[in-house]
């Protein structure tokens, strides 16, 4: 298991890499400024709430309007939002997608841009993004993230993880492959929701089964480079596990769902990108439980492991890959117009140390709710 695993992981970056240096990147501009929708989703965001809003006013667009929706709040947060002077919808609570459906049906935009509540978008994003739908397939287009603050390791680490993520994302977008439309801001094209239907509430990530159920009707999905929304990230553990809980399950549950996209007919994304990071996630879960059960059983038998893997041959592999993701990560910091920096390394190191059990906790807590047939939780 570890040559596979390996030897998929070196292949998956070195594919990406080159991508990266073969393919040239483009922006297309647009002199058409379509009306568009800002639909903010909000509970209980008394903190943030002010701020983003003032950061959607705030952007540097001729014709636009803002909704925000209350998902039934029990703080402030409605309140707040109606002093700002833009159109707030109160509903009891339901969800993010449910909200975000409601704000859908009292929107003009001819695009719907979806902005979380705790996120702040750069003034120019929208101008950057709009020149994609000149396309008539492109149906979404997804901004570059990165992390608002940076104070706590915990923080420097999510900050380091966006970074390469976002490198990931352009490539995946040169490809036609993006998984995800994110919360913190992404467009859509408002037609793409009465072809397909609203936002699904059932799902535990909303934003990547929209994503998976647009390119399952072959339209396309496109990335900015140069539009920014900045967001906040989980500054506990705690938060931070139940977020990639969502995230890694949710991924695993929509791709049950939209298997039929494992299939060369949708180009690098049913033949690539799916299926190897499909595989090099199943494979890695699959590695810790063995690893676990070796480890428990040696301790359980007061034995200690009699195989030496030092310097066996999938050792060189893992290598070449780590030596491959270095380089891509360095890209990456300068995609982003960082200074490059050893901490930023290694927050990025310590951040793949808690991967495995961020793996682990999501799924082993999702089977626990299957077994006790309990619903998923954020």
């Amino acid at each position: 298991m570890e040559y596979v695993l390996s030897f998929l992981s070196l292949y998956f970056l070195t594919y990406l890499l080159l991508t990266y240096l073969e393919e040239e990147w483009e922006e297309p501009s647009s002199v058409d400024m379509p009306f568009v929708t800002v639909l903010i989703p909000a509970y209980n965001e008394s903190e943030n709430i002010k701020g983003t809003i003032e950061s959607a006013l705030g952007i540097d667009y001729p014709a636009y309007e803002v909704i925000v929706i209350d998902d039934g709040s029990t703080d402030d947060t409605a309140e707040k939002a109606e002093k700002t002077g833009v159109l707030v919808l109160r509903q009891k609570n339901a969800g993010k997608a449910d909200a975000l459906n409601n704000g859908m049906s009292h929107a003009k935009g001819e695009i719907i841009a979806t902005l979380d509540a705790d996120s702040y978008v750069d003034p120019k994003a929208l101008r950057y993004m709009v020149g994609f739908f000149k396309n008539p397939r492109v149906m979404a287009v997804t901004a570059t993230m990165k992390v608002m603050e940076e104070r706590g390791m915990l923080v420097r680490m999510q900050k380091a993880e966006y970074m390469i993520n976002n490198l990931f994302v352009k490539i995946f977008s040169l490809l036609d492959s993006v998984i995800v439309t994110p919360g913190p801001f992404s467009l859509y094209r408002a037609s793409v929701f009465k072809k397909l239907g609203g936002f699904e509430g059932r799902t535990l990530a909303e934003d990547n089964e929209m994503a998976l159920r647009i390119q399952s009707r072959n339209y396309l999905i496109k990335s900015s480079k140069k539009a920014v929304v900045y967001t906040k990230v989980p500054k506990t553990l705690g938060a931070l596990f139940r977020q990639r809980k969502r995230w890694y399950v949710g991924y695993i549950e929509n791709l049950r769902r939209y298997r039929g996209l494992l299939s060369p007919r949708y180009g690098e994304l049913g033949s690539f990108i799916l299926p190897v990071a499909t595989m090099l996630l199943i494979l890695t879960l699959t590695k810790i439980m063995i690893d676990t059960m070796d480890t428990a059983n040696n301790l359980f038998q007061g034995t200690a492991m009699e195989e030496s893997y030092f310097m066996q041959p999938f050792q060189f592999l893992t290598i070449a890959s780590l030596t491959v993701g270095l380089i891509l990560f360095f890209i990456s910091i300068l995609e982003s117009r960082e200074n490059p920096s050893i901490s930023m390394f290694l927050h990025l190191f310590l951040l793949m140390m808690l991967a495995p059990i961020m793996y682990t906790y999501a799924f082993l807590m999702r089977a626990y709710e299957i077994i006790t047939r309990r619903s998923a939780r954020w």
